[in-house]
């Protein structure tokens, strides 16, 4: 890892005190990772350890702060206790949030990369950084999975509320037929809320509660006499995302463990 640069050393040591578990990771982070083979994250082989360590500590700091994609990435570019841990410079503009994504599919299918990241895991456990909560389910692949699932909801979320926005912009008369009394609040809060899931059951029971809400809201549309509504790029947007996310074979909305953009054709070896 680079040295620890001088203005965010600055900044954030007039922000935090000594005892801000990133600034302790921050100080430590050599002695931390400094007899790992980095090059093992990355199956590829087309990345380098300093961007693959960025990569593993991020995910690592998403899945304590149960953060998705998208916040994480904007967390990178504003937190300065998250550069001080990764020793980035205060005008660092972070990274597009794709590839948080990218960087667990290969974790996904690399035996190697997972017991790197499971090394980083147990490490980074003995800083503080996790709940005794969160300890308790911290193997590799619960954690690249669970982050994986934050990051799908937050997905799911955004792209009902856009659908909602369209609707109300273009077809206000067909929103009021079909809206349930719940969408509006539900999916102006719900990126903001993953933090008060507690456990595996609370956000697969949110799955399924936003899959439901996505089926009846597409097959609303399907039956919708407008010419046009179904080719809103909203709402071609919000059925691939439902057909990735859910398997909806034999007339039910099933979440899957991993979504068919991810897992493609090998979930069962996930499953297992």
């Amino acid at each position: 890892m680079q040295p620890l640069p001088l203005d965010t050393a600055d900044a954030a040591r007039s922000i935090f005190n000594i005892e801000n578990v990133y600034l302790s990771i921050g100080d430590q982070i050599d002695l931390l990772f400094s007899d790992l083979n980095l090059a093992d994250l990355d199956s590829s082989g087309g990345k380098q350890a300093n961007l693959l360590c960025m990569l593993a500590m991020v995910t690592i700091f998403q899945y304590a702060e149960k953060m998705p994609d998208r916040q994480a990435a904007e967390a990178l570019r504003r937190r300065t206790d998250w550069k001080y841990a990764l020793h980035l410079s205060l005008v660092y503009p972070g990274f597009d949030p794709g590839s948080l994504c990218e960087f667990r599919q290969q974790l996904l299918y690399s035996a190697a990369g997972q017991e790197v990241f499971q090394e980083m895991l147990d490490r980074l456990a003995q800083t503080g950084l996790f709940s005794i909560r969160t300890k308790n389910s911290m193997d590799a692949k619960s954690v690249i999975l669970d982050v994986c699932t934050f990051s799908r909801l937050d997905w799911l979320a955004q792209a009902m509320g856009l659908t909602l926005e369209a609707l109300a912009v273009y077809q206000p008369e067909l929103l009021r037929e079909i809206t349930q009394p719940h969408w509006f609040e539900k999916y102006q809060r719900l990126p903001t809320k993953f933090n008060q899931l507690r456990t595996k059951h609370d956000l697969e029971a949110l799955a399924g509660s936003i899959g439901k809400d996505t089926q009846y809201l597409l097959a609303a549309i399907k039956c919708c006499p407008e010419n046009g509504v179904a080719d809103l790029q909203e709402i071609q947007d919000l059925r691939r995302l439902y057909h990735q996310q859910f398997d909806l074979s034999e007339n039910q909305v099933r979440w899957l463990v991993v979504c068919s953009y991810c897992g493609g054709n090998k979930l069962d070896s996930l499953i297992s």
